[in-house]
């Protein structure tokens, strides 16, 4: 007697494994794909993130903490980017306190303007110098609140002494009392109390040979040439 299987067992074998694949695949079908494909898909599926604005670009968050004392960024140093409202050269004097611009656009938004900014910091490892203004408006929200709390408290105790008298003077103690305390201030649209300095210095004509040689830091990392400075002036 052979322990070999005959042909008959080989077929049987084969028969019930693709068997049990099928019924597998139709039962995976039934109960997982297609309570995926059409009911709740978009939770199993990763969704794609939208391209962020150009005024989001170079967070700071993601930006190192790094301290360099003014007086040792080069004057030298530049950068390029494209904006929507066209591009921009630019660089930080410190004798200025402030950063310096070229471009054919002299209105740029001075959010695309913070954006080239950031990115000046990011390149040259000089947090420091950008100056954020909505943590500027944050902070000064939060000491105009503290201050009107104080002088609705102060408001209320002054009141409350002058409710207490009983003579005939009493009006003119409130009133005067009332104008002592200042009328709370709104904090809804407050303007930053510091900000960056934008300087625009002329068209890209403007910016010399003398500059457009030193090296500068352009979008995907490239350096720009003469060569290539010379076919923005021609756009």
């Amino acid at each position: 007697m052979s322990n070999g299987l005959t042909f008959n067992e080989y077929l049987l074998t084969f028969t019930y494994i693709s068997a049990g694949l099928i019924l597998g695949s139709i039962i995976v079908a039934k109960y997982v794909y297609n309570p995926m494909l059409h009911k709740n898909w978009k939770q199993f599926m990763a969704e794609e993130l939208p391209e962020p604005s150009f005024d989001e670009l170079y967070p700071l968050d993601d930006i190192d903490d790094t301290f360099i004392h003014p007086k040792d960024i080069k004057l030298g140093n530049y950068i390029n980017i494209t904006s929507p409202d066209g591009d921009i050269f630019l660089r930080y004097n410190r004798e200025e306190e402030g950063f310096e611009y070229w471009s054919k656009n002299k209105t740029i938004k001075y959010n695309y303007l913070e954006t080239t900014a950031r990115k000046y910091v990011r390149i040259f490892n000089c947090k420091n110098i950008y100056i954020d203004r909505k943590k500027n408006i944050e902070e000064n929200k939060k000491r105009i609140e503290e201050s009107n709390k104080k002088e609705e408290t102060g408001r209320e105790n002054g009141d409350n002494a002058v409710d207490n008298a009983v003579d005939k003077e009493d009006v003119f103690v409130k009133t005067k009392t009332n104008k002592i305390f200042k009328k709370a201030i709104d904090t809804t649209n407050l303007a930053a109390t510091k900000a960056n300095k934008y300087i625009y210095k002329g068209n890209l004509t403007d910016f010399s040979k003398e500059a457009i040689n030193i090296p500068m830091v352009e979008n995907k990392s490239k350096k720009m040439t003469f060569a290539d400075f010379k076919k923005l002036l021609s756009i």
